[in-house]
């Protein structure tokens, strides 16, 4: 999958997420991202993803491997629900 994010993206969550935030505020810091770019998260799958970032010391890699895991399952889940699966989705692009 190529990189949904750009580096200033991740950069800029990232600084947002190491200014004393809690789980929860970083969870919703998480889901406001994906929605403000056409993707979404639950809550619980935010804070599962926010408490593996919190262990990797806020690691780029494991942020962007978070973000683009809860957004290729929304895209998976939104294709699901209209009856169409597909495969070779756009990572630029959200769920079509």
């Amino acid at each position: 999958m190529k990189d949904t994010f750009t580096q200033a993206e991740l950069v800029a969550l990232r600084n947002d997420l190491v200014h004393d935030v809690d789980s929860r505020e970083a969870a919703e810091l998480l889901q406001v991202f994906l929605m403000s770019r056409g993707y979404g998260a639950s809550p619980e799958a935010a804070l599962d993803a926010v408490s593996r970032v919190e262990m990797s010391g806020c690691s780029m890699p494991v942020l962007r491997r978070e973000l683009e895991t809860l957004a290729l399952v929304m895209c998976v889940h939104m294709q699901r629900e209209d009856g169409v699966l597909t495969r070779g989705m756009s990572s630029k692009q959200p769920c079509e």
